[in-house]
Formats: C-alpha cells, sequence, structure tokens
C-alpha cells in the first residue's frame, strides 16, 4: 500500500530536506561574498573584513591586516565561539566578478522620462503570421500557471546498476535554489517556486540501459523511445512519491550517468503527460530528465537555467533563434540558450505579464523631441522607476532598449557587460526565429564566456556610444546603478 506507515516517516525527512530556498550557512567572510548589514565587521585569521555597500548589493570588502596593539594585560575572558563548518560541503557558488574587479562606477539618479509616455497600447506589436509559440501580442496562452506560489518536486532516481551517491543534495542545493530566485528576480515576485524534495534515491526497475536516450535520438519528446521512458518513471515514482499540488517535477539521475546522452523533457501540451493523472489526481504540467550534457565536469552548464528555459516555452514563449545556428544574442537571452547572461529580455518580460506595465516607457518616434530617460536594470526590483523603453517603427517592429547588468545568475566575460542593451524586434518572427537584432557598436572583440556559452562581442552601449535606426538615434549619456540615454530623431 502507497504512502501507509512509511507516510510519516517520509514527512519527517523531507522536513529536514529543503522545501523553500536553502538557507545559508555560517561560513567566513569573503571578499565580495554576500553579507547582511553594512557596517558590520568580522575577523578571521588576523583580516578584518567590513560588510560595504556595492551596488545594490552589501557584500563584504576585500579585508585589512590588523597588527594587534600592545598593551596591559587583561584578565583573561572566554573568547566568542567561532561557527564550525557545516559537516556537508557547500557547493560553490555561480561564478560572479567580485566587486574589486568592477570599473569604478559614477552616480546616476534616478530621474523621471523628460517627455511623457504615450498610451501602452501603442507599444504591444500584435503577432504577425502563425506560430506555435509566439514573440508578440497579444500575450499568450500559457500551458500551466506562471504567477502566484507554485511547488515543483525534485525527485532522485537511480538503477541496480547505477546507484546514486549518498550526498547528491550537494549537487541540488545550489540549482533549486537558483530556479527559485531567478524566477522571483525575473518575474518582479510574482511568481514564486516552492521545492518539495525526495530525500532519498528511488530505485527505478530493470537495467539503466533500458532507460537509454542516445544524441541520435534528437526529435524531442515526440520520439516514442522518450514517451515511454517518461511513462516508466513518472508510473514507478508515483508509488513513492506524494504530487499532490505538484506543478512540476525534475529529475535527478546519478553523478556522472551516460545512459540519457539526449535530455527528456516535456510538459502538459503532449497528450502523454496530460493523460496521466497521478494517485493524488495531479496532472503534472512539466517534468525533465536531464541529459549527458549536464554532468560534464566543469562545463559551467546548469540544471536551473535549463528547466527555467524550458518552462518559459510552456508560457507560449518562443524559443530565440535557429536550432542549428548560434548567434551572438542568443548568448544574451535565456529564450535563447541555457548559457551566456541567463537573463529574461525585457520584451519577454512584458509580453506574459511579469514586466508591470508602468516599467514600461512607449513613445512613436515622430513625437520624440529631445527625450532624457533613465533605465532602471531588469534585475532591480527595488527602485520605481523606467525599465524598457519601446519605440514602435511599424505595425510589426519596435526598437527596445533596457539595461542590463552582471548578476548573480550571469555567466561572464573578461570584460564585464554591463550597460544598455538596444535591439530591434520583428513580429513577423517567432518560435526558432531571430525576432530580436541587437543594434550595437561593431568595433568590439569577440570573447568567452565562464561557462558553455558560444563566445560573442561585447553588444551592450556604454558611456558615450551612439546608435541610430530607424529615425531614431540613441546615446549613452552615464552609467551607475542606472542607465541615462539620450534619444532623438535623425534625419
Amino acid at each position: 500500500m502507497k504512502k501507509g506507515a512509511s507516510a510519516l516517516a517520509l514527512v519527517l525527512a523531507l522536513s529536514l530536506v529543503l522545501t523553500n530556498l536553502p538557507a545559508f550557512s555560517a561560513t567566513p567572510p569573503k571578499a565580495g561574498a554576500e553579507c547582511s548589514k553594512i557596517g558590520i565587521t568580522r575577523m578571521v585569521s588576523g583580516k578584518q573584513f567590513k560588510c560595504v555597500k556595492s551596488g545594490r548589493k552589501l557584500v563584504w570588502n576585500s579585508g585589512k591586516t590588523i597588527k594587534p596593539a600592545k598593551q596591559a594585560a587583561l584578565p583573561t575572558a572566554t573568547p566568542a565561539p567561532t561557527p564550525s563548518p557545516a559537516s556537508t560541503p557547500t557547493p560553490e557558488p555561480i561564478k560572479t566578478p567580485t566587486p574589486e574587479s568592477n570599473p569604478k562606477k559614477e552616480t546616476v539618479l534616478y530621474s523621471p522620462p523628460s517627455e511623457p509616455s504615450e498610451n501602452i497600447e501603442l507599444c504591444k506589436i500584435r503577432q504577425e503570421g502563425v506560430h506555435g509559440t509566439k514573440s508578440g501580442f497579444p500575450t499568450p496562452t500559457a500551458l500551466y500557471q506562471g504567477k502566484g506560489e507554485v511547488t515543483w518536486a525534485l525527485i532522485p532516481i537511480d538503477f541496480e546498476d547505477l546507484p546514486g551517491e549518498a550526498n547528491f543534495m550537494t549537487r541540488a542545493k545550489n540549482e533549486i535554489q537558483f530556479a527559485s530566485e531567478w524566477a522571483d528576480n525575473s518575474s518582479e515576485g510574482q511568481l514564486k517556486i516552492n521545492w518539495k524534495v525526495q530525500n532519498n534515491w528511488i530505485r527505478l526497475p530493470g537495467s539503466s540501459k533500458e532507460y537509454a536516450v542516445p544524441k541520435s535520438d534528437n526529435k524531442g519528446f515526440g520520439s516514442s523511445n522518450q514517451q515511454a521512458i517518461w511513462t516508466r518513471v513518472i508510473t514507478e515514482t508515483d508509488k513513492t512519491f506524494d504530487f499532490k499540488g505538484i506543478q512540476a517535477v525534475q529529475f535527478l539521475l546519478p553523478a556522472g550517468q551516460q545512459i540519457i546522452e539526449y535530455g527528456i523533457k516535456g510538459n502538459i501540451g503532449f497528450d502523454v503527460v496530460k493523460n496521466f493523472v497521478t494517485n493524488e489526481g495531479t496532472q503534472i504540467a512539466l517534468f525533465s530528465i536531464p541529459s549527458t550534457f549536464n554532468e560534464e565536469p566543469k562545463s559551467g552548464r546548469n540544471f536551473w537555467s535549463w528547466w527555467m528555459y524550458h518552462y518559459m516555452v510552456g508560457l507560449g514563449v518562443g524559443k530565440f533563434g535557429g536550432s542549428n545556428v548560434a548567434t551572438e544574442m542568443q548568448t544574451y537571452l535565456i529564450q535563447g540558450t541555457t548559457e551566456g547572461a541567463r537573463e529574461l529580455g525585457g520584451w519577454i518580460r512584458f509580453l506574459v505579464g511579469w514586466m508591470p506595465e508602468e516599467r514600461v516607457y512607449c513613445k512613436s518616434p515622430s513625437n520624440i523631441s529631445n527625450l532624457e530617460l533613465t533605465l532602471i536594470p531588469l534585475t532591480d526590483n527595488t527602485t520605481k522607476g523606467i525599465k524598457l523603453a519601446v519605440f514602435p517603427l511599424s505595425k510589426s517592429k519596435a526598437l527596445i532598449l533596457e539595461s542590463r547588468r552582471v548578476s548573480k545568475f550571469s555567466c561572464t566575460t573578461p570584460t564585464e557587460r554591463n550597460g544598455v542593451l538596444a535591439y530591434v524586434y520583428d513580429s513577423n518572427l517567432g518560435h526558432m526565429d531571430d525576432y530580436f537584432t541587437a543594434i550595437s557598436p561593431s568595433e568590439r572583440p569577440t570573447e568567452s564566456y565562464s561557462c558553455f556559452a558560444s563566445p560573442s562581442r561585447d553588444l551592450l552601449l556604454h558611456k558615450g556610444d551612439k546608435i541610430s535606426f530607424g529615425g531614431i538615434a540613441v546615446q549613452v549619456l552615464a552609467q551607475g546603478d542606472f542607465d541615462q540615454v539620450r534619444i532623438t530623431r535623425t534625419p
């Protein structure tokens, strides 16, 4: 009988595992790491670290050596206890630049637009043509809930001939945390992902080879082999796991697995998923079983960005770019690739309702005189003001401006990529098309990322840069916590 006498034990065990966001352990300060309160100090090995403000974050500075002063003997005192390291190793966070490596920023205060915005409906460029998943308005119909609180499951699955490691959470902890934080940040708090974790491996019947998906099986979830594996995995795990209230399930395979070379991912848009109902009456909206590329050592690939990439497709958003030809713009969009900036572009946020309309500036080029705008970075949800500027050029095209900053979610390049991304949206294009085209200076070198992303040029506009397109000239006047730009008409 499923979930009988073992139900209470399972619930108690799960309470020891992360169900919401994992908490940070009290580790010694490290230059560039986040801290909790400005001005506090910590001494470690003769060095004093201080919590300072860097941009919008509080981080530990690089520290300074403190030489003990000579003084008279004092009464012996019991020293304060030093927190001991956690018994379980903490996974390394995703690489981000330390404040010491950042160029010095100037002070840029937020100012309202110098010319009023126009009716927002003018800038809701409508999708032209027929596309299964869209790039333009009206807001696409989602396959599942994209706002509010949802619960995702993490379930490790193994085999008799391929057993899972004892400490799988060292691989998974950062992944589930980053997925939740990315969703919260990208949606401006409108989507909250909580987690229910199965803390023991669920053993699947048969040999691991029976579940193999080679790279040659590249038809996606339309493959009968992949659909058969999904059905077998969900049926077996349903005998043990309580799926009540679960929206999505992310399966985890043993470290170093080589059986699934081509990842399995699907959603409720496929009949084989839609028609499966768990013992609790739940229909799973989205699931994934990772491929070997997630397991490559030091590849820089992550589960969380792969999950969120496919999650956005189910919200009706068209993937950006062709499947075989990578473009530089792809590395700036999580809907283009799971690597690179890992940013959900401002237009897509606007399209799915994750960008509040009061944050969108809309203006016809013919009505621009001498417009100055302050753009708030996409990742800044604290400051009120404009994040996205849309200038409709025709029925199907618009010039779009948004402010980018390297964040904890980003892969990095030797040149830190902070600035204004200017691009043209074309609603004649949709799923698997290059429906965005960056407008940027051309004289820039190609750089490699810290992760698996394809090398690309810095497409962002920095202080002093100026571009022109469609009768509009855009110049960056200043850069700091925000970007100040001037927009004028061209002859």
